[in-house]
């Protein structure tokens, strides 16, 4: 980036990245990298029978901790927060805590994105999602059943098994928890709301904690972090009785997607590049570092047109944000 004597002619006087590639490698990368190195450190001296790695967040993930470690040392596990959730839910107060999750749209919406289930205008009504209860629970027998014929095919023996999840209290790995006899030990990139997880006795590490002042940059730009870590498919919603994953309607662009593939082949660069120059007996993390060039997205000027016209898309709450707006 400061190798170009140019980088200051524009009117802003700002430093300027001009593509994805450059973005993932130079701003997102040394972060990635650091935590993949971390996981990896945890997993030696925490071994489980294996690790997964959760769709879509774990994608690239997964690509590079299989790099750092060996191949076949992972699985890229087809879940969301909405399949988990449609096959993990158990009882009404399970419901009263879904329903506590903010949606943006209607109960007849919120039925359909979080629970699979289609009803009519008449059937709506005014009240919440506890009155659709006996369909919620009924329906919930049947997505577990479908989703347990996947898990079956992982073939996940007798041990315990690492539960990858970027940003998240750990409502995923809650509701996962149900459909395997495995104990889950969740490695976060960054944790929220630690009661969450203590109440319910949910086993979580993370690289970040968001109670703590350090990760606030982290906090402020996880949003960025998700959509250009993503995977090039659509969301998982459920598995059919063959246990072959159903997959969500894509509502991202070809040009949106091949924009943030840019970036992460830029990520991936920098990984390989750390690799080959960094020895192993000196790859120590520097949060603080990281922080730093992360937080560069938003004194930079940005002219990969692409990027900024990407959205951050959360269908469980039914929420969409402009990359502009982030940035």
């Amino acid at each position: 980036m400061f190798n170009s004597p140019f980088q200051f002619e524009t009117s802003e006087k700002k430093l300027c990245i001009n593509s994805a590639f450059d973005l993932g490698y130079l701003l997102i990368a040394p972060v990635v990298t650091d935590f993949v190195v971390w996981l990896a450190e945890k997993l030696r001296s925490e071994p489980v029978s294996n690790m997964w790695f959760g769709a879509r967040d774990g994608y690239l993930i997964k690509l590079l901790y299989d790099r750092l470690v060996g191949e076949n040392k992972s699985v890229y596990f087809l879940t969301s927060r909405a399949a988990a959730v449609r096959a993990g839910v158990e009882n009404i107060e399970d419901i009263r805590h879904i329903a506590e999750m903010k949606f943006s749209g209607t109960v007849k919406e919120q039925l359909k994105e979080r629970f699979g289930i289609e009803i009519s205008d008449e059937e709506s009504g005014h009240g919440d999602l506890t009155q659709y209860s006996r369909q919620i629970l009924s329906q919930a027998l049947i997505y577990k059943r479908n989703y347990q014929k996947y898990i079956a095919s992982l073939k996940p023996g007798d041990g315990d098994l690492g539960f990858f999840d970027f940003v998240a209290k750990g409502t995923t790995q809650m509701y996962c928890s149900r459909l395997v006899s495995n104990h889950l030990k969740g490695f976060y990139f960054l944790q929220l709301e630690k009661g969450f997880a203590r109440d319910r006795s949910l086993d979580i590490q993370a690289f970040y904690d968001s109670e703590k002042e350090e990760s606030r940059s982290i906090f402020d730009n996880y949003y960025i972090l998700e959509t250009i870590l993503t995977s090039p498919m659509p969301s998982v919603t459920g598995f059919d009785e063959n246990g072959e994953a159903c997959y969500g309607k894509e509502s991202r662009g070809r040009r949106g997607i091949e924009c943030f593939q840019r970036a992460q082949a830029g990520i991936k660069e920098f990984f390989e590049t750390f690799l080959e120059i960094c020895p192993e007996s000196s790859r120590d993390s520097s949060k603080k570092a990281d922080e730093v060039f992360l937080e560069l997205i938003h004194h930079v000027r940005i002219s990969e047109g692409d990027f900024m016209k990407l959205e951050v898309e959360d269908p469980f709450f039914n929420r969409l944000t402009e990359m502009e707006a982030l940035i």
